[in-house]
């Protein structure tokens, strides 16, 4: 190819690169505006105020792109924070209008801060918090006609008169004509985060669309505070516990919790709830958090030994969970010691001495504690058989429990699987006891079914059970069964000591039964109830309302059997329930 040609086809492939740069030219799109102006408000964005407000600002000024932020409805305090947060977030020389006006009647005021953003906004604390975090330059009142197309302020509506000063700031008026100075503008008292010793005293900036308070305590402010520890958080009229942790998941749903967020500021929350809704908290709310105490009463009718194995599984899971003796919780523990007619003077005391919540063990304590505990005391039952028919549902508020209730007919099954030619059974129950009574109208009512004809006798106490055993004994039954019994359950060791001398067989509720000589038994897990026992008195500690919480029970399952009992008796055990046995004694 001659010389020619190559410069024709290089002129060509010119051409093309010049063409192609020029459709790139054409196609690019315009250059973004310049400057920022930033709306924070709590008119919707599809507010009538929000789109007029825009459109006239668009009209104006081709170099004006207007960002808009949400703020929180009729809360000042609450945007205050959202104002702060944004002037300190957004470039210098970027504007800022909020409109946060609960009664639409403020003053407003413009002015600039160092950093060379302006910003005009109303005389009514919204400003507080930018105030406390930085100087502003002179303040002077938006009040000028001049400023606001001419109009009387007066003669104006207040989105008018935002949108007119608006537009007289981006076209770079003096703010010395849009006022006279304010030297006093409207500002609240800002609590700043100190500590002193192992109190920390700060506020809550502000709480977020989920109902979690954000505090202006930081994370150094927390140096030897431990995680899983339990804090006491006094927030005006309200004051609860938290646990220290690592995010909302370190405590089961529903309970409150505290963490350093992403922020590195301490957040008060309950994981999958509100902290707003459960206390009366938000911003501006000052707040004093420090290591504390909870003080927890027990309440046992009787010492009996199932009785104290739940007091024992519940202060071992509350450990577990972060609540021990050594170093937060303080056990008030009392016992009626079987007189029923102690238990208010019980209550009193340890109502004085000072309690977060109460657990009440049994029945006849239970309906104690809902009659004479005062109402500032949440009640957790547990060991109660039946709460409904002893009444202590529908006594007051806060109230909640576990029961030891065994599926009756469950039970009926077992005593046939381990004397299937029963006909005749004895009961004796203390007739004080309503969950004894209760069982009593249970078994009774089942008793055709599984054809047991009953042969019972009451006690007043322990002291009656050697008579009762007599009145029973001569009347042809072939065991004596022992169901949700409190004074029973303390007397099984004279009991079985009677009915082993007439080689009788005895058939309890609970493998302590068992254990005490017994022959067999099916229950409930005590251990169980202890642990979820634990778990709710937590749960209540931390926050949760007993009322929302159901009364939790569990499987009847727990097969335990004394094979030292049953070689006195000359029984051999049917090889299944061996099997199934969970517990064998001795």
């Amino acid at each position: 190819m001659n010389k020619s040609g190559i410069a024709a086809i290089c002129f060509f492939c010119i051409a093309l690169f010049l063409l192609a740069c020029e459709k790139d030219k054409c196609i690019t799109p315009e250059e973004k505006p310049e400057r920022i102006l930033v709306l924070i408000t709590d008119f919707a964005p599809d507010s009538d105020v929000v789109i007029r407000f825009t459109g006239r600002v668009l009209s104006e000024f081709s170099d004006i792109s207007v960002e808009y932020i949400q703020a929180r409805p009729h809360s000042i305090k609450e945007s205050a924070y959202i104002v702060q947060s944004a002037v300190e977030s957004y470039p210098s020389g970027t504007f800022f209008t909020a409109i946060v006006e609960p009664d639409a009647a403020d003053a407003r005021m413009i002015f600039e801060i160092p950093t060379d953003k302006t910003i005009l906004i109303p005389d009514n604390g919204l400003a507080s918090r930018l105030f406390h975090s930085t100087a502003p330059n002179d303040i002077f009142k938006v009040e000028n006609a001049s400023v606001l197309n001419g109009l009387d302020p007066v003669d104006l509506t207040f989105a008018e008169i935002y949108t007119e000063a608006t537009c007289s700031m981006l076209a770079g008026t003096p703010l010395a004509e849009f006022g006279g100075v304010l030297s006093d503008p409207v500002k609240w008292d800002i609590q700043d985060a100190a500590r002193m010793g192992d109190i920390i005293q700060g506020e809550i900036l502000f709480s977020d669309n989920f109902g979690n308070c954000i505090t202006n305590i930081t994370d150094s402010l927390l140096t030897g505070f431990s995680q899983q520890s339990l804090l006491q958080v006094c927030a005006d009229s309200d004051s609860f516990y938290v646990t220290l942790g690592s995010n909302y998941a370190s405590v089961p749903v529903g309970e409150n919790v505290a963490f350093v967020n992403s922020t590195r500021r301490l957040e008060l929350a309950v994981n999958n709830d509100a902290l707003t809704q459960r206390y009366q908290i938000g911003a501006g709310t000052p707040i004093l958090i420090e290591p504390t105490t909870v003080r927890i009463g027990i309440l046992q009718y009787n010492n009996s030994s199932i009785s104290d194995a739940i007091v024992v599984g519940m202060k071992l899971r509350l450990d577990e969970l972060g609540l021990d003796e050594q170093s937060n919780t303080i056990f008030i523990e009392r016992s009626a010691m079987g007189d029923a007619t102690v238990l208010p003077g019980l209550i009193d005391e340890m109502v004085t001495t000072g309690i977060d919540v109460l657990v009440p063990v049994s029945t006849p304590a239970s309906q104690a504690a809902v009659q004479h505990a005062p109402s500032s005391v949440p009640i957790i039952f547990t060991y109660v058989t039946d709460p409904a028919s002893a009444g202590i549902l529908d006594q007051r508020d806060d109230v909640t429990g576990l029961s030891d209730a065994i599926n009756y007919s469950q039970y009926l099954q077992f005593v046939k699987r381990l004397l299937p030619s029963l006909t005749i059974a004895g009961r004796i129950y203390s007739e004080h006891e309503s969950n004894a009574v209760f069982a009593q109208s249970q078994l009774v009512a089942l008793g055709p079914i599984f054809g047991i004809e009953w042969k019972s006798a009451t006690v007043t106490g322990i002291g009656g059970v050697p008579a009762a055993y007599q009145q029973i004994r001569d009347q042809g039954i072939g065991a004596i069964v022992i169901v949700d019994d409190n004074t029973m359950s303390l007397a099984m060791p004279t009991l079985v000591s009677l009915a082993l001398s007439d080689t009788l067989i005895v058939v309890g509720q609970a493998r302590d039964h068992v254990r005490d000589g017994a022959l067999a038994s099916v229950s409930v897990s005590n251990e169980k109830l202890a642990v979820k026992t634990a778990e709710v008195v937590m749960s209540i500690i931390r926050g949760m309302d007993p009322d929302f919480i159901s009364i939790q029970r569990f499987d009847t399952d727990v097969i335990a059997v004394n094979t030292q009992t049953a070689e006195m008796l000359n029984y051999t055990f049917p090889a299944d329930i061996l099997e199934d046995a969970q517990y064998i004694y001795p």
